[in-house]
């Protein structure tokens, strides 16, 4: 993708940006968001907007960010057209962006919920998908194995500022910097909400809903 190149920062900032820098290079995050064959669309659509609303103003960021689109059932039974539509849009908005000089995520794929037709039901389907990704151990180990950290997205959640992304990865920085020093505490598991609160949203009744977790304690 574009955006501003690789490289130190240009703050002094000393031993904290020295710390900031190396927890920079240990981990990943993973932007999920999670959906059924007829949300589609509207996954196809929330990732275009993102061309006039760059995750990423640095591709330095973008370089250690996925988006992981987790589908609700298995892959034999992902239609190859609704797949090939995702990863084109995807590739679209990556071009765009680039000729803007901003940067999308570092790649784009894919994890599976594996719902049985018994668990595949509304509106339990929702929290079966939501569990299957701590509880069912393939899923959990796509995620815990590559991604310190995960951002859940729904198909709903309206990114509204340039470098909301960005943004996210950046708040993550500073907790890890805590978890490595035996720190961690449930409040580490919140530590960027605020901040992609202030990027994104997702309206539900006038609510606006925002949840980061922790993958790896």
């Amino acid at each position: 993708g574009g955006g501003g190149g690789g490289g130190d920062d240009d703050d002094d900032d000393g031993e904290r940006g020295d710390t900031l820098r190396l927890a920079y290079d240990a981990h990943r995050v993973a932007f999920v968001v999670p959906y059924i064959e007829s949300e589609t669309r509207d996954v196809a659509h929330m990732v275009r907007r993102w061309r006039h609303v760059a995750p990423f103003a640095e591709a330095r960021f973008a370089a250690q960010c996925d988006l992981v689109l987790y589908y609700h059932r298995s892959r034999e039974q992902h239609p190859e057209t609704s797949r090939d539509h995702l990863v084109d849009t995807a590739r679209d908005v990556r071009v765009a962006l680039a000729q803007q000089g901003f940067s999308f995520f570092a790649t784009t794929r894919f994890v599976y919920a594996n719902l049985t037709d018994a668990e595949d039901r509304y509106p339990a389907g929702a929290n079966h998908m939501f569990y299957k990704l701590f509880l069912h151990a393939p899923t959990f180990s796509a995620l815990s194995s590559r991604y310190r950290y995960f951002f859940l997205m729904e198909s709903d959640v309206v990114a509204f500022r340039r470098g909301w992304a960005q943004r996210v990865y950046s708040e993550t920085l500073s907790p890890l910097s805590l978890a490595d020093n035996g720190g961690v505490g449930a409040d580490v598991t919140v530590a960027a909400a605020a901040a992609a609160a202030a990027a994104c949203s997702a309206v539900v009744a006038n609510i606006v809903l925002v949840v980061v977790f922790l993958v790896v304690a």
